[in-house]
């Protein structure tokens, strides 16, 4: 397959503000139809921005796609004024780092307990132990965990390992949170939770992109941004109360 590029200089000149920024976004995989054929999509610093679709849509490779573990057909994204094609693999994983991630799977250690789990990126950059464990404290009051620091995740609920798996994606104040179906599975009290501390995070500058059920995200963030995947393309919808970032 020919990749296309697309003319992007004069977009980026006008969207420079925006912390992820997707241009003409074409994806498919081998056997199957195109998921991205035309995707288009910018969100500005400390935003938060809804994903919706039908299940299959793509909302997945999308997410895959702003990390970097999926690479476009066509077109380019854009992450902090960087263009994930050009960036080393080094780069790459610095970049990711430096972001919350919360997929589908949580991926947490089943066999560690909720405080080692949630200190784990705050080992990964390198944080001095002391300042480490107090921030771990600190992030799991916020999310009503405090009790559970010494608790082994494979005796959690599913809601409640979901729950550690958002709390170890916030701990490190990331710049840009993207979280996959974040509360898929989870207890109302825990879906409470987990929106408060994202909320949280938010106030103090970090760009949040969640996808999910418009539903549910859309009550959770009510006057947020949110896109819709339709045909291939991403259709930005504009609720009622919305209110330009």
């Amino acid at each position: 397959m020919t990749l296309k590029t697309h003319d992007t200089s004069s977009s980026e000149k006008g969207d420079s503000t925006a912390l992820v920024r997707c241009y003409h976004v074409e994806k498919e995989f081998r056997g199957g139809p195109k998921v991205f054929t035309d995707a288009t999509v910018h969100v500005p610093r400390s935003a938060v921005f809804l994903l919706s679709g039908p299940a299959g849509v793509g909302k997945s490779v999308f997410v895959r796609l702003l990390l970097g573990l999926e690479q476009p057909d066509g077109g380019q994204v854009w992450i902090e004024n960087r263009n994930l094609r050009r960036l080393s693999a080094q780069d790459s994983a610095r970049l990711r780092r430096r972001t919350g991630i919360v997929l589908q799977e949580t991926r947490i250690l089943m066999s560690e307990t909720v405080g080692a789990n949630v200190a784990l990126p705050l080992e990964i950059i390198g944080m001095e132990p002391s300042v480490a464990a107090r921030r771990v404290r600190s992030i799991l009051r916020s999310f009503g965990l405090e009790y559970r620091d010494s608790v082994v995740c494979r005796n959690l609920s599913a809601s409640r390992r979901k729950l550690v798996a958002i709390a170890r994606a916030t701990v490190h104040d990331p710049f840009l949170l993207i979280a996959d179906e974040p509360f898929e599975g989870m207890d109302e009290p825990d879906v409470r939770k987990a929106v408060e501390a994202m909320k949280r995070l938010n106030m103090s500058g970090t760009t949040l992109v969640l996808t999910g059920r418009v539903d549910t995200l859309g009550e959770a963030f009510p006057g947020c941004r949110r896109g819709v995947i339709v045909d291939g393309k991403i259709e930005e919808e504009r609720p009622a109360d919305w209110i330009p970032a």
